[in-house]
């Protein structure tokens, strides 16, 4: 009987205490990309604040200082932190409000909420250029597209003038989340050429077709300027350079050696491939810089070699030099004196974001992350090392990558990223370049999964010595 009576008062104690609180919460499983109302219930009317935590990290604020009345108000919430991330499966996230009732002091209250498996919405589409011109023999216009979950992803090129008018399309039935390949010829459906003009790239989801992706396609009705094998110039912009003349830097082609993406070329130090080597450069993604060509066939070239990242100057065939054209949307500097990567978009820097590049060692000199000019290549699934998950991997050189920091998790509970959180600002990884997940100025949203969800094929990013 004494249990009961402790009992039945607890739950009047609680009920009472809940009575007297300014403002309480109520939230179910939250799907990414679903419909997630948020039950806010307060005694009076005021200001609301929402914000998203996992590990206490702030990851989104849905609402800030929004009135609202006295009741029970349902704040529409999607299921994702800042730019569309969708949150890990199995993992928590916590929903703080923060209430300023029209009289009295602010009070606040939480909640927390399981992640289910994502919606199949799309999570981007990406072209390796955005004007085109189609040459006979060569693949076409590459898109990079994916979707949040698995599901039927859909490609289409339509009407500038009129987007109704769906003019090319291409599906493809996807069982994850990993990149899809899609190779556009500038042809409609029937197989014609389509007329030269502007064009819009989309990409959706059959079963959420309301959320699109688009971006402006333009064809050519010409080949863009052949740029024949020349000296160049340092590819890599000179202290205090303005920001217009490093975009104008990023946008520029530069030449790579022909060869499998990952693979190495040998650079020789005399005009012959039986003379002795003096490194090797990665093939298909790094930049050389072209210093004499006078030599019958072979170009003598200077490049950051992969051994160690020192600086060289060799010969290699010239036969081997092959243009690489940079994607004409993002370009990406990282400058390992400062530890920041800085974001260039159509023409301006928007924003930088905080990395940690290669630590050399004596037993691992190859750490070092390699100054020089690289091009975005594949992208790969996410992958553990060394009791870290790491994500959104893009390579640029090698076994080199971007990717975001790695955290540490156990099945239902949130990524833990404090530990490299804390190495974010100075060298620290094998050789890879770890971006910050946080979104550390709003105006811009730039994160790792910004980087991921923005950077198609071929996008240039210079590393700058430190």
């Amino acid at each position: 009987m004494k249990k009961a009576l402790f009992a039945a008062a607890l739950c009047l104690a609680l009920a009472w205490a809940c009575s007297c609180m300014a403002v309480s919460l109520s939230l179910s499983d939250v799907v990414p990309f679903g419909e997630n109302p948020i039950s806010v219930t307060t005694r009076s009317a005021g200001y609301l604040t929402l914000r998203v935590t996992s590990e206490e990290i702030e990851r989104r604020v849905i609402v800030e200082e929004e009135y609202i009345h006295a009741g029970t108000t349902a704040i529409p919430f999607d299921g994702l932190a800042w730019n569309d991330e969708p949150f890990n499966r199995g993992s928590h996230i916590t929903v703080e409000a923060f209430f300023l009732p029209d009289t009295g002091d602010e009070e606040a209250a939480s909640t927390t909420a399981y992640v289910k498996a994502a919606k199949p919405a799309i999570a981007y589409v990406l072209p390796c250029r955005t004007a085109y011109h189609y040459t006979k023999g060569d693949y076409g216009l590459r898109i990079d597209a994916a979707l949040a979950a698995g599901g039927s992803l859909i490609v289409q090129i339509v009407s500038a003038d009129d987007p109704s008018q769906v003019l090319w399309s291409q599906s493809k039935s996807v069982s994850g989340t990993d990149n899809q390949k899609f190779f556009w010829k500038g042809v409609g459906s029937n197989g014609k050429a389509l007329p030269a003009g502007d064009y819009i790239l989309r990409g959706y989801s059959k079963t959420m077709p309301d959320r699109v992706i688009s971006v402006p396609i333009t064809l050519l009705a010409e080949p863009e300027e052949e740029v024949e094998l020349a000296v160049t110039g340092s590819l890599i912009p000179e202290d205090g350079a303005s920001d217009e003349e490093i975009w104008d830097m990023l946008m520029q082609p530069a030449f790579v050696i022909d060869g499998g993406e990952g693979g190495g070329c040998a650079i020789h130090e005399k005009p012959s491939n039986a003379s002795k080597r003096v490194g090797t450069v990665t093939c298909a993604t790094v930049g050389v810089t072209i210093l004499n060509l006078s030599h019958d066939t072979h170009a003598l070239i200077g490049a950051w070699r992969q051994e160690d990242g020192t600086w060289v100057e060799g010969y290699v065939e010239k036969r081997l030099l092959t243009l690489m054209r940079p994607n004409d949307m993002v370009g990406l500097v990282v400058d390992k004196r400062t530890q920041e990567m800085s974001v260039y978009m159509d023409g301006e820097k928007i924003g930088v974001i905080q990395v940690s590049t290669g630590l050399a060692t004596s037993s691992n000199k190859r750490a070092e992350t390699r100054a020089g000019v690289y091009f975005t290549a594949n992208r790969q699934g996410g992958f553990l090392e060394g009791g870290f998950r790491y994500e959104y991997p893009i390579r640029i050189d090698g076994g080199n990558l971007l990717h975001q920091i790695g955290y540490q998790s156990k099945y239902g509970s949130s990524p833990n990223f404090k530990v490299q959180i804390a190495s974010l600002g100075r060298k620290a990884s094998h050789g890879c370049i770890r971006m910050d997940c946080r979104i550390t100025d709003e105006s811009n949203g730039l994160n790792a999964y910004w980087i991921w969800t923005h950077l198609g094929r071929n996008v240039k990013v210079i590393v700058i010595d430190g």
